[in-house]
């Protein structure tokens, strides 16, 4: 079985994983295209909401999942919008980190939204954890 992990920005696979390394500039669904539907059994894609155009992210998302087999788990994260705008007002996040963080992203949703765009695609909520102003959400395809 298939573990694989979908890395956004220079960091190390974890081990005994397979792993996509995406570049700002590339598509993932030519690099998904290696892996048969139903061949996962676990994907991690940490910051992968924050590296997809918002108008992308549900049909990215169904496609990572078609990856998954029966009972396979998605976990996915990102910025969480409403968390980010409430640390930069509250002074937790200065202008110049805020800048640059709003500059590297493509896109910010709230943890709600990610939980509603697993669980149209049929995944069954395992978890929901939040990390200062990133969540991660874990799903289980059924």
């Amino acid at each position: 079985m298939t573990k694989l992990q979908i890395l956004t920005s220079p960091s190390h696979p974890v081990v005994g994983f397979d792993y996509i390394n995406l570049q700002p500039t590339e598509q993932l669904d030519s690099k998904l295209s290696s892996y048969s539907d139903n061949q996962c059994e676990l994907i991690l894609a940490a910051e992968l909401i924050d590296q997809v155009e918002s108008e992308n992210i549900n049909e990215i998302l169904s496609k990572i999942c078609s990856k998954l087999r029966l009972g396979g788990k998605l976990v996915v994260g990102g910025t969480d919008l409403n968390l980010f705008c409430k640390s930069v007002n509250n002074d937790l996040i200065n202008e110049k980190s805020a800048s640059h963080h709003v500059g590297a992203c493509k896109s910010m949703l709230t943890i709600s939204s990610v939980e509603k765009l697993l669980a149209g695609l049929g995944l069954q909520l395992e978890y929901s954890r939040i990390n200062g102003t990133t969540y991660e959400v874990s799903g289980i395809r059924r």
